[in-house]
């Protein structure tokens, strides 16, 4: 107690000194709760930046996105992400829901292949994510102009100085589907964009969602070496094993009797993946159907996983269609359908016959086939 009176006494009879030591403490709390009022608010900032132009308030994923590592592009992907919008706008709350792809892959100028990182947007989506909260800015700008196109594409401004690339010019971009093969696209350069760090200005911003189509076109093709002519049905749905068939049926009976109408056996090589591959069932059903029905021997060799560019339906077919149609809007199943039947090369390829397929094929995962009508 004695000390406590002593220094009580202290403060009152030195009262600068006391006064100064009071000041003093008062200005660097001040500086204390200022400092941390300022991170707070540039924390806050950058919350809500990130979740206006990023992430929104929620995103919502499958169990299996975080758990387990993706074989093929969008395998733990969303089922149904429209009707799933759909029921979230029904909330009040949710004012506006939109999907975004994360993807990996190479783009190239021709000359030059770059691996890059990207992200598929709806510029209409992200327009109306813009007008909702006052955006004066988006690293989609660019997109959002040339909204009513398709096939366009905005690079960071590192990766376009480093291909060299200009509004206007077209890029290849090549990336796994989702069934795991290899495609390539054609894309329009409509813009760059500088994004909160170099290494996020290095990302490739393209488009293609079936929500801002007019509808899904899906062309698979059959290609006959002997002969340098080609087949191709245009689907409207799915890419299904019964739809792969029905275009070598139409091909055979349109094309392939009249030029091999004494044959009895028939050698089909194939891609491994996607619906004609060597390990989905609907594919041996409806071939071994297609067989009973023409009397042909059919023998299908499949290539291995990774070594479907040696086929030679790749490059002397598909490679074509797709320099035909470069820079051209596929906006009607006509303007496709013409587009394909139009391609012709220097070195002898002829002839395409292209068609629309007005069919309606079950997806495939609705679609179970008895291991007894399956042969092995």
């Amino acid at each position: 107690m004695t000390f406590l009176k002593l220094g009580f006494r202290s403060l009152f009879r030195q009262k600068r000194r006391t006064a100064i030591t009071l000041l003093v403490i008062t200005f660097g709390i001040g500086c204390l709760l200022l400092a941390e009022g300022h991170s707070l608010y540039i924390n806050w900032g950058l919350r809500e930046s990130t979740i206006h132009s990023e992430t929104g308030h929620l995103q919502i994923f499958k169990k299996e996105y975080f758990e387990k590592e993706e074989e093929t592009l969008l395998q733990y992907g969303l089922d149904d992400y429209e009707n799933l919008s759909k029921d979230l706008m029904q909330f009040e709350d949710v004012k506006l829901g939109l999907a975004r792809i994360d993807l990996m892959g190479l783009i190239s100028n021709g000359d030059k292949s770059l691996a890059c990182v990207g992200q598929a947007v709806e510029p209409k989506k992200e327009k109306e994510l813009r007008q909702l909260f006052n955006m004066k800015t988006s690293i989609y700008d660019s997109l959002i102009l040339y909204e009513n196109e398709v096939e366009i594409i905005a690079l960071g401004n590192g990766l376009a100085k480093s291909l060299n690339a200009k509004p206007g010019d077209y890029l290849t971009l090549m990336a796994t589907t989702t069934d795991g093969a290899l495609n390539a696209l054609d894309l329009k350069l409509v813009g760059t964009f500088s994004g909160f760090s170099p290494e996020y200005a290095d990302r490739v911003k393209v488009y293609d969602f079936s929500s801002d189509a007019a509808g899904e076109a899906v062309p698979h093709g059959i290609y006959d070496m002997t002969q340098n002519v080609g087949w191709v049905s245009v689907g409207t749905n799915h890419d299904t094993a019964e739809f792969a068939v029905e275009t070598i049926r139409k091909w055979w009976y349109k094309m392939g009797t009249l030029v091999y109408n004494n044959a009895k056996q028939l050698l089909i090589t194939a891609n491994c993946g996607g619906s004609n591959g060597s390990r989905v069932r609907l594919w041996k059903k409806e071939i071994q159907d297609f067989a009973n029905e023409s009397g042909l021997e059919i023998s299908i060799c499949h290539y291995p996983p990774g070594t479907s560019k040696w086929n030679k339906i790749e490059h002397r077919l598909f490679s074509s269609i797709t320099q035909n149609w470069r820079g051209k809007p596929l906006i009607t199943y006509e303007v496709i359908v013409n587009l394909i039947g139009g391609t012709k090369t220097t070195k002898g390829l002829e002839e395409i016959l292209c068609c629309k397929s007005t069919r309606c094929f079950a997806n495939l995962k609705v679609i179970g086939i008895n291991d007894q009508l399956v042969l092995t």
